[in-house]
Formats: structure tokens, C-alpha cells, sequence
């Protein structure tokens, strides 16, 4: 299982966004940012995973809170399971609840 962080913790005053997209063929990608909706991180998230050949991506994970995200995937092209966790109180936290989704998922 690989692991992949994705935003830290930003200061209370700033407000951050992030979606994680998932293709057919199992290409995935993110989008995080400050300053954008949560509906900006989805397009993002679409566009960069279509980008890196992704075919039919769809949205499994979005936030328009900031906090601590982490991806886990398992697997390869179409076999890829990914689990993901966004905007949790801690790394460690969201690292864990990544691992977890994805061993839910079979990984």
C-alpha cells in the first residue's frame, strides 16, 4: 500500500478546498488549494486525472474544510484501490483513516 499526503494544516484564517478524482482505468489525481470552492476543486481534480490519461473520472472524495488529507492506493492500472481522508485534525490522522478506506475497499 503506498501512502500520499495531501495538505497540511493551514492557519484557521485561510480557507482551502480538495477533491480526489478516480478513473476506469485507474488513474487517479487531487486538486487542494487555498482560496478556491469545493466546486473548483472538483474541476480541477477532473481536469488533472483526464490530464494524466484518465478515462471516465469520477469525484470519491471532496472537502471544503481545511485540514490534513492523505491518499492510500493499492494496486495497478485497473486493480488500483484508493482510499482517501481529507481534512482531519492531524497527519497521522489522516493517514490512518486513508489506510483504513482502503483496506475497507479490498486493498
Amino acid at each position: 500500500m503506498a501512502l500520499f499526503g495531501v495538505l497540511g494544516m493551514a492557519p484557521v484564517n485561510l480557507h482551502a478546498s480538495s477533491a480526489v478524482a478516480f478513473a476506469s482505468n485507474g488513474i487517479w489525481a487531487y486538486a487542494v488549494d487555498r482560496g478556491i470552492t469545493e466546486k473548483e476543486a472538483i474541476s480541477k481534480a477532473l481536469e488533472a486525472c483526464r490530464k494524466k490519461g484518465g478515462i471516465d473520472p469520477k469525484i470519491i472524495a471532496s472537502s471544503s474544510t481545511t485540514g490534513c488529507s492523505s491518499i492510500a492506493t493499492s494496486g495497478k492500472g485497473k486493480d488500483t484501490i484508493i482510499g482517501c481522508a481529507l481534512a482531519r485534525q492531524s497527519t497521522w490522522l489522516a493517514q490512518l483513516s486513508a489506510m483504513r478506506d482502503c483496506t475497507k475497499k479490498g486493498g
